[in-house]
């Protein structure tokens, strides 16, 4: 009686839905039992949205749609939950509490954890056979630690051994009741939230092979399960699926099994003999039921929250795509590029038909001149504006030749990329007689001029809208993808005179079949009116009723046909233009009249003042096409090749193609200028893909012209442009280099260090480019600044020292690779600081075993090393030398001791200039122009006296190295003015 008294007062199924829904949505029950009722009945969600508002007040099409898919899963939760309460009440387990429980579940996962211990079994487990065995009490006995004193688990199960049943020892009764320990915490419905595990880890499936390229950023992946991108677990899943992959989504076993202990044998001490047989049976436990069902669970919770974070991305990507500005009712030229076969242009008219086509070959040198007067001379016949270019093979090298080809025309057209997908498909099912690549173009064309009618032809989750695409639960993604269709084509509206059998079948009241018939009769000639499609009995009155608001028809005896008015408002139309004397095409050609009429009159239960003045704004025109609007890129006539730019100058253009590291952007030169992706902002730019779309029109600055290679690059970033100088480690390292940069805000002093790739240092001590150099005093440094003392004087490595550091002013380390005076910070001398390794290492591979120079790039080395330091910084061995013999390789950095002496003769303005590679420094050998000491301060000359001892001068055995020599080389004259 307790049972059905109990089920009894479980509400009705319907009840329960209508309850729930309101309160999650917070609506009024009425008007949610009004929609489900609709619903029920075959209308759409769009006709709802639009024709039946008062019937749910402020509720908008997005809204519906969710309390709609809301109803479809509490429907089903609910159903589940009527089933599993009938269930217990047939077994006879259904009491207060047990129902109280079920009804209290929110989700169907809930009610499978109460309901677990109580479903039916298919076959009989461990534990039921040893319950079988009456090995219960012995477990109960376990679970309560209420063995005999003194007893082992072991010896208590002696007790239980019975042939009969089927245990002949007592390792066998142990074991039935630790099957039965084992079930029991299965079904412990709290476990599960204590042995969630933090991270997720991936491995490689096998040691021994190499991972594709496409799972190599998640072989040694590691990241919590809360920052889950959900990309990057899809992947994880298609690689793991492809059996690339090993994913790791559990609890060590020494935590899993702290856990346990923690919750079934805290009160064990590690000498108790319960304690060895807990440990053992938690962690059978672990490893035959948990670990298993963890990762089940877990792995499917975040399956699902990567699944309905990718559906709204495929969603919005799928709207996007759907939604495009559409050129509309213009003529357009389709072309699909090939790089072996011909190239195919199709023209279409204004309603997407074929009217003329042509192949070429430009690709061909021979038949390039040809085919560019060819392509000319179509488009100035048909009088093109518009070329769609399809986005497959050969796409980027046709794309230069249209661009070279249209650039000296009066009016240049409009060069657009437009993806190929799902075209030969589409090509095969149309009927005619042309060639199947002319058909694909003429499609490549049409999707330009009405990207929703060619792209809602093709099933939604066929198109490539995000990555790991096909790792989603396909049902719920066609689900998605169709309603993101439906709503699209419902909001925009269909032309009997363009749209397909495809996209007409998905407009509220319609199918395929009479999709069909109705495109047959229009083009028979059939319909006078959308009325006539009652009178074909294509449709019924409730049909009829749902698509008429969605369907526009050119030429039709029904004025309001060319609407978006619904037509069972047409005689409301037809009183309100009476009250001001007119008639409804009267109305449709006087729209300045619209205002005169009183909506007050005409309000009523189902016609809202809302409803009203949406028509009113149909009538006057102002209900626009919800896509963007197309726009024309209007070119600088100015501007028709590179020569005709210049840095800095601003220029308008459409985004042709976008990849990881840039956009190319065609700006009416050919060819066309790329976007960095460093230049896109001002701040970091990750991914491309996320702030511009393809078409997209920008207002730009050149930033830099390579008219010998070329090539055209351009910015976004706010700031001043200047140019950097190629240097002559640029050129001997074979790298390109960017020939300007941007110079933003707040960032002009540190503007020297990036035009070139040497930086001159007046005064060698201090910061880059301030003369002086160090800290103040005799050894020059920032005037008035620094400490006392002179700092570094002579190449003195102390800081504020008095004198100039130490002894000798050999600087740290008295060492020969910082040439005479160690580091030689105090005189007014020129150092050139490299900024990159790029060059020292290109100096020493250009160098043979003794230093010798191999090639032109070697040359660098006279800005930076001696002959003999090449082959140490590169690592090689070098043969050592006699004591006191000479370098056989001639170097041009090595010297007579005559020469060495010079520095003690020549006076401040005369000194060597060093250049600093690295951590080596050789002299300057140009003289001319050398910047003297700052006025004030003393210049101090290195004397032999004051140089550090030589290798062999201090008896250590080792050769004497040659000093460098003073040459009087021009090298502004020799090399020229990019390379300082």
């Amino acid at each position: 009686m307790e049972t059905h008294s109990s089920q009894q007062q479980v509400p009705p199924l319907q009840e329960r839905v209508l309850d729930r829904l309101s309160k999650e949505f917070d609506s009024n029950r009425e008007h949610i039992g009004t929609l489900l009722a609709r619903l029920d009945e075959g209308y759409r969600i769009p006709y709802l949205a639009r024709f039946r508002v008062e019937e749910y007040p402020g509720a908008t099409e997005e809204r519906l749609l969710e309390i709609a898919h809301r109803a479809e899963d509490v429907r089903m939760l609910e159903e589940r939950r009527t089933h599993i309460l009938e269930e217990l009440g047939k077994q006879g387990n259904l009491n207060e509490e047990l129902r109280a429980r079920l009804l209290a579940s929110q989700d169907i996962s809930d009610l499978e954890k109460i309901f677990r211990p109580y479903r039916p079994k298919s076959r009989a487990t461990a534990a039921d056979l040893a319950r079988e065995a009456g090995m219960g009490p012995l477990a109960m006995a376990l679970e309560h630690r209420s063995l005999e004193a003194g007893k082992t688990p072991l010896e208590s199960a002696a007790d239980y051994v019975d042939a009969s049943r089927g245990i002949e020892t007592a390792q066998q009764a142990l074991d039935g009741a630790k099957a039965i320990l084992i079930e029991k915490i299965r079904q412990d419905s709290e476990l599960l939230e204590r042995l969630r595990p933090p991270t997720l880890k991936v491995t490689p499936k096998h040691a021994g092979r190499g991972v594709p390229r496409e799972f190599r950023p998640y072989a040694k992946y590691e990241k919590s399960c809360h920052s889950i991108a959900w990309p990057d677990f899809l992947n994880i899943r298609k690689g793991q699926r492809e059996n690339h992959l090993e994913v790791h989504l559990s609890l060590t076993e020494e935590k899993a099994h702290q856990i346990l202990a923690d919750r079934y044998a805290k009160d064990l001490e590690a000498s108790d003999p319960l304690r060895n047989f807990y440990d053992s049976m938690l962690r059978e436990a672990w490893h035959q039921v948990l670990k298993p069902t963890c990762e089940q669970a877990f792995t499917r919770e975040l399956k699902e929250d990567a699944d309905r974070a990718a559906l709204r991305s495929y969603a919005k990507e799928y709207r996007a795509l759907l939604m495009a500005p559409a050129a509309g009712r213009v003529k357009v030229c389709g072309i699909l590029p090939a790089i072996r076969k011909a190239t195919r242009c199709t023209v279409v008219d204004e309603k997407g038909a074929i009217i003329a086509h042509q192949s070429l070959h430009p690709l061909r040198t021979e038949h390039r001149d040809t085919a560019r007067q060819n392509l000319l001379q179509l488009l100035q016949e048909h009088g093109i504006r518009i070329l769609a270019l399809g986005g497959g093979p050969g796409c980027r090298e046709i794309e230069a030749f249209l661009m070279e080809a249209v650039a000296d025309m009066p009016e240049r057209p409009q060069i657009l990329i437009v993806d190929e997908a799902g075209t030969m498909g589409l090509a095969r099912k149309e009927l005619s007689r042309l060639d199947l690549s002319t058909r694909k173009a003429a499609i490549v064309a049409r999707r330009l001029q009405d990207p929703l009618n060619e792209w809602a032809r093709l099933e939604p989750e066929s198109i490539h809208l995000g990555p790991a695409q096909e790792e989603v639960h396909q049902g719920h993604l066609k689900k998605a993808l169709e309603d993101v269709r439906e709503s699209c084509l419902h909001s925009v509206g269909l032309d009997l005179a363009t749209c397909f059998e495809e996209t007409l079948s998905h407009i509220s009241g319609m199918d395929r079949m009479k999709a069909a018939k109705t495109l047959s009769a229009y083009r028979g000639g059939k319909l006078e009116s959308l009325r006539s499609l009652v009178d074909l009995t294509i449709l019924n009155e409730i049909e009829f009723e749902q698509s008429a608001g969605f369907l526009r028809l050119e030429g039709s005896k029904e004025a309001l046909d060319a609407t978006r008015i619904e037509p069972r408002r047409y005689d409301l139309v037809e009183a309100m233009a009476a009250s001001i004397g007119l008639s409804k095409a009267q109305l449709l050609e006087r729209r300045e009249e619209i205002d005169k009429i009183q909506l007050a009159p005409f309000e009523k239960e189902d016609v809202s003042r809302g409803t009203l003045k949406w028509m009113l704004d149909e009538l006057r025109g102002l209900i626009k096409d919800p896509r963007p609007e197309f726009e024309y890129v209007e070119f600088d006539p100015a501007y028709r090749k590179l020569e005709d730019l210049e840095m800095g100058q601003e220029v308008r253009g459409r985004i042709l193609r976008i990849a990881d590291f840039g956009a190319f952007v065609d700006i009416g030169v050919a060819p066309g200028g790329l976007l960095h992706v460093s230049q896109m902002s001002d701040h970091y730019v990750g991914n491309p893909h996320r702030l511009f779309q393809h078409g997209q029109i920008l207002r730009l600055r050149v930033l830099e012209v390579d008219k010998k290679e070329g090539r055209l690059s351009l910015t976004l970033r706010s700031g001043e442009i200047q140019k950097v100088h190629r240097t002559l480690g640029d050129f001997a390292s074979g790298k390109r280099k960017p020939g300007a940069i941007v110079i933003g805000r707040g960032q002009e002093a540190d503007a020297g260090h990036s035009r070139s790739r040497f930086a001159e240092r007046q005064g060698g001590g201090g910061h880059r480019g301030q003369q002086g150099g160090g800290r103040s005093g005799p050894g020059g440094g920032r005037p008035g600044g620094g400490r006392p003392g002179g700092g570094r004087t002579g190449g003195g490595s102390d800081r504020g020292r008095p004198g100039g550091g130490r002894p000798g002013g050999g600087g740290r380390r008295d060492d020969d690779r910082r040439g005479p005076g160690g580091r030689d910070r105090g005189g007014s001398q020129r150092n050139y600081v490299t900024e990159s390794e790029d060059l020292k290492e290109s100096i020493a591979a250009d160098r043979g075993e003794k230093g010798e120079l191999k090639s032109f790039s070697a040359l660098a080395g006279l800005l930076g090393k001696s002959s003999s330091e090449p082959a140490k910084d590169s690592g090689k061995k070098k043969s050592s030398k006699k004591q006191g013999a000479k370098d056989k390789t001639p170097s041009p950095t090595s010297t007579s001791a005559s020469e060495q002496k010079a520095p003690e003769q020549k006076g401040p303005e005369s000194q060597p200039d060093n250049a600093e590679v690295g951590n080596q420094n050789v002299p300057d050998h140009s003289t001319a122009g050398s910047p003297t000491a700052p006025s004030g301060t003393e210049t101090n000359i290195p004397t032999p006296a004051d140089l550090p001892p030589q290798r062999g001068e201090s008896g250590s055995g080792a050769p004497a190295r040659e000093k460098p020599a003073l040459e009087k080389l021009e090298e502004k004259e020799k090399f020229g003015e990019d390379f300082v």
